[in-house]
């Protein structure tokens, strides 16, 4: 499990789309040898593509999560990002929004659906997987911190789901993960609302929104 954890996480940093791509990339010597120490195993050669892909359809998404937790709060109480605090206090928090896919073909019945049209005024519906990320920062790096997608999931519901909606449910996962870390949130003008200041407020964090020049953007 180590090693295909490892494997996949190098294939995303080293932005390699293509799982044969990557078994065949990785799949070197020099390679084999470094996951082996970071592993601490015995290593002759990478896992197949098909092998690791079956792997991650099995694994649940919690248990990932766990191993994110883990790390982050490795890094907080061993101190080894202290440097990089506000104010030698808070830690930096920023939430953004990231559209993962669209397609003119529904994912999953959870999408969320935009109405368009295209050059020839033919109309279509467009539909996308949308994440709602809160990252850490350290120096010019960010972690992930907490993650919540953004998605239609009660069908009943007239309104689709968005970002700000999905804020309220991203913060209640970061104050039940780190209920006592000091933290400055930071957004876009999007987050310049009422609901967003009061989660904020009540959960005693900070914050900073970014406006625009010239933004129109007023608190609401």
């Amino acid at each position: 499990m180590k090693v295909i954890f490892i494997v996949r996480l190098m294939g995303l940093m080293c932005e390699m789309k293509s799982m044969q791509g990557m078994t065949r990339e990785l799949n070197t010597e020099e390679v084999i040898q470094n996951i082996a120490k970071i592993c601490d195993l015995e290593l002759k050669e990478i896992l197949h593509c098909y092998t690791i892909n079956d792997v991650f359809e099995k694994v649940k998404v919690e248990e990932i999560e766990k191993i994110r937790k883990h790390m982050i709060t490795k890094l907080i109480r061993g101190k080894m990002i202290q440097k990089y605090k506000i104010r030698d206090k808070y830690y930096h928090i920023i939430v953004d929004g990231t559209r993962l896919a669209t397609s003119r073909k529904r994912y999953n019945e959870n999408c969320l659906v935009k109405n368009k049209t295209d050059k020839n005024g033919n109309e279509y519906q467009e539909y996308s997987a949308y994440v709602l990320e809160a990252k850490l920062v350290v120096g010019e790096m960010v972690f992930s911190i907490e993650s919540e997608f953004v998605e239609n999931v009660n069908e009943k519901e007239t309104k689709q789901d968005c970002e700000t909606k999905a804020f309220k449910r991203l913060a209640e996962k970061i104050k039940k993960e780190y209920p006592k870390l000091k933290i400055i949130i930071s957004g876009y003008a999007l987050y310049a609302n009422k609901p967003v200041l009061e989660i904020c407020e009540k959960n005693g964090w900070k914050y900073i929104i970014r406006l625009k020049k010239r933004s129109n953007t007023k608190f609401i």
